[in-house]
């Protein structure tokens, strides 16, 4: 089964910085995707926990949630955000080239 997931961020000429507040149930895993396709994982973010995260130029944040039950999140970018795609994808339309 393939969950759609958010995805922030992705081929800006910038750096961003974003806070996410977990004010769901379930936990939510942030990743890093960078341009050279490397993922890393920043954080593991549970229930009524906030976390900030910063994405190199090109970079997106990916907010992923592996539980059947809905994820909620407060997000906010920095003050660049009006210049940032947000979309929902799953992980392989994202993959593809």
């Amino acid at each position: 089964m393939f969950f759609r997931r958010p995805y922030l961020g992705g081929g800006h000429t910038f750096s961003f910085k974003a806070t996410a507040n977990n004010i769901g149930s379930v936990p939510v895993t942030i990743l890093l995707y960078l341009p050279n396709q490397e993922e890393k994982e920043l954080t593991v973010l549970q229930p009524g926990q906030e976390a900030k995260a910063e994405a190199p130029d090109g970079a997106t944040l990916v907010l992923r949630n592996t539980s059947d039950k809905n994820a909620r999140l407060k997000v906010k970018a920095d003050e660049r955000a009006f210049s940032l795609p947000m979309y929902y994808k799953t992980e392989e339309e994202y993959r593809k080239p």
